[in-house]
């Protein structure tokens, strides 16, 4: 009887072959601090990857900026984990958000670059003590440089 982990070695082997053949060379990055995370020091190395707008791989559908979490790719992926990044040649991001057994990882194309701050102290102004607002030079950086997805959403209808 075949195990479950030699079908998947033989699939990763397959998909990698795609990538090879007509994939793209892509260099990877894993965070490991809260800032930068495609620093030089999260660089891993490079992968072919072979990437699609659909699960088939079979390069028919193109691309479709409204909808940058729809997004497929063959690769090897030993070592490889969900979040981390690959940035193609042409130069475009992408993060890993699945990696289910037996088919292709899932991926989100970014559009921006994010910082995430945390408040300050609030000013004692109002009925409610620290009521006031947020005052921008009293935040904290909590995380810098991040690669994101932000889409515009469907507009309210009746207006």
């Amino acid at each position: 009887m075949v195990s479950q982990a030699t079908v998947q070695a033989k699939v990763d082997a397959g998909f990698a072959k795609a990538a090879a053949a007509i994939g793209v060379s892509s260099q990877w990055y894993r965070p490991t601090s809260p800032t930068n995370p495609l620093a030089a020091g999260n660089l891993l190395g490079t992968l072919q990857v072979l990437f699609d707008t659909n699960a088939s791989l079979a390069q028919r559908n193109p691309r479709q900026r409204q909808k940058p979490e729809e997004w497929y790719g063959a690769f090897d992926t030993s070592g490889v984990a969900i979040g981390d990044y690959l940035v193609t040649p042409t130069p475009e991001t992408l993060f890993i958000t699945a990696m289910d057994l037996f088919r292709p990882a899932r991926f989100v194309l970014t559009n921006q670059i994010v910082d995430i701050h945390a408040p300050g102290t609030m000013p004692g102004i109002g009925l409610v003590p620290g009521y006031g607002g947020d005052i921008r030079p009293n935040e904290t950086v909590v995380a810098s440089g991040w690669p994101a997805s932000l889409i515009l959403g469907a507009a309210p209808r009746g207006r």
